[in-house]
């Protein structure tokens, strides 16, 4: 079985992975996940077992969970039909905001923002350095300026198909996902 995590960018799709892979694997085995931002390292330690590299085959009898913010788009590694259920992450303009609020200061922090498999990380790569900041707010506003725009392309790409939307969330202790049909 292959599931794919998706929506538009900053929304908690990571996370909501590693939720999905943790009750996946209270149900069944083997769960293997993917993060396909083609990360040249694994930075986060609650990924220490994510892939970053699809398989050539899959296996029938394992469950695939695959994070891919391209997912709806002609940049998804996979096609949608593939996919055997598809959950598409979509904030509240303020959630969302709220999630950019958040990953902001630790791209602040590394000196790195905007990852993008072709040109890496945008930014000097000095930790707090203030030219960062520019980029990181031009990324901000093109994500809210561009997301109804985004959101209303990919649901037109997954009309058709087995998805589920998850109203992604931010509250005072952090994301919350809520699964709707």
């Amino acid at each position: 079985m292959k599931i794919l995590v998706t929506g538009v960018g900053i929304t908690g799709k990571s996370l909501f992975r590693r939720v999905l892979v943790a009750f996946c694997r209270i149900l069944c085995s083997p769960v293997f996940h993917y993060d396909t931002d083609e990360f040249k390292e694994i930075r986060d330690p609650y990924d220490k077992d994510c892939l970053i590299k699809l398989p050539k085959e899959f296996n029938e009898n394992a469950i695939y969970v695959i994070k891919d913010v391209h997912g709806p788009t002609n940049k998804a590694k996979l096609p949608l039909s593939a996919y055997d259920q598809i959950f598409y992450l979509y904030p509240s303009l303020l959630s969302h905001i709220c999630f950019w609020l958040n990953r902001m200061p630790y791209w602040y922090r590394d000196g790195k923002h905007s990852w993008d498999a072709n040109n890496g990380w945008q930014g000097t790569g000095k930790p707090r350095d203030i030219k960062n900041l520019p980029g990181i707010a031009k990324e901000f506003l093109r994500d809210m300026l561009c997301r109804r725009k985004w959101v209303k392309q990919d649901l037109e790409a997954l009309n058709g198909l087995n998805y589920t939307m998850v109203k992604a969330k931010w509250t005072s202790s952090g994301p919350k996902f809520d699964v709707t049909q």
